[in-house]
């Protein structure tokens, strides 16, 4: 089972990507796409794949449920690949309150 104190080493961060990102109200009803970066570079062989099989178990569990106060439905999508390798137009880090590529247009 996974437990908050394993958070900061098993997974890198929380993103928020795809067209919720997306200035203007085409995309207002979206769903909103949250990319869990695992930390892949943590090896443990006797308890990667279980806890990599958690996340993966836990994302799927609350995948596709409603996001408080919204019409929404949040999408977790689990990846080992770097977030910087991705081709979003804006990728919002969620747990820096920053963002790492800020969408144009609108």
């Amino acid at each position: 089972m996974i437990t908050g104190t394993d958070q900061p080493f098993r997974i890198k961060g929380y993103y928020l990507v795809g067209n919720a990102v997306l200035p203007g109200n085409k995309h207002k009803n979206d769903d909103l796409k949250v990319i869990i970066q695992i930390n892949n570079d943590i090896k443990d062989t006797e308890v990667d794949g279980a806890r990599s099989e958690a996340i993966l178990t836990i994302a799927s569990k609350l995948s596709n449920r409603k996001a408080v106060g919204t019409c929404r439905n949040i999408v977790y999508v689990p990846t080992i690949r770097s977030i910087k390798d991705q081709n979003y137009q804006g990728i919002y880090d969620v747990y820096g309150h920053t963002w790492l590529k800020q969408p144009n247009g609108g």
